[in-house]
């Protein structure tokens, strides 16, 4: 690549930074500057859990938007108990992802010494029934839970 294309390569760059628009989305209420960006990028790359643990949590950023993604195997051991039994897993995937957003925080303020605003924009829930049988009245579920967070 050339001197003169790099450079103005640069300039546009710089340009549309400062006027608040990535190609990814527009991100004009994030006030944050290009090394808070790439900090965010790079904690937001990691996933929680372990490959032993039966949940997971990933995440992943579009412009000014966070979307954390919450997956767990539930196992239902009858039907009387099923209210339950979702009860606990909602509360159980709350309570993971707030302790994830608690842990993006951190490392945030710990990377750039500013704090991280977000503003909860939806929240949704699901289940999806993978294995079940007339005879056995154990069920096997996907439980997801999806997240979206707008920077501030």
């Amino acid at each position: 690549m050339n001197l003169k294309l790099m450079r103005s390569c640069q300039r546009d760059f710089r340009r549309l930074t400062r006027e608040g628009i990535f190609s990814l989305g527009e991100i004009s209420d994030m006030q944050l500057s290009t090394k808070e960006i790439y900090a965010l990028g790079q904690i937001t790359q990691k996933g929680w859990g372990v490959s032993s643990m039966p949940n997971s949590v990933t995440c992943s950023m579009h412009g000014d938007i966070l979307t954390l993604k919450y997956l767990t195997v539930v196992h239902f051991a009858a039907e009387s108990a099923l209210r339950d039994q979702v009860d606990r897993v909602n509360h159980e995937s709350i309570e993971i992802l707030t302790k994830c957003v608690a842990d993006m925080k951190k490392q945030f303020k710990e990377a750039t010494g500013r704090s991280l605003k977000l503003k909860e924009t939806s929240n949704k829930d699901s289940m999806e029934v993978i294995a079940s049988t007339n005879l056995s009245p154990r069920r096997v579920s996907y439980y997801r839970r999806q997240v979206t967070l707008q920077v501030m």
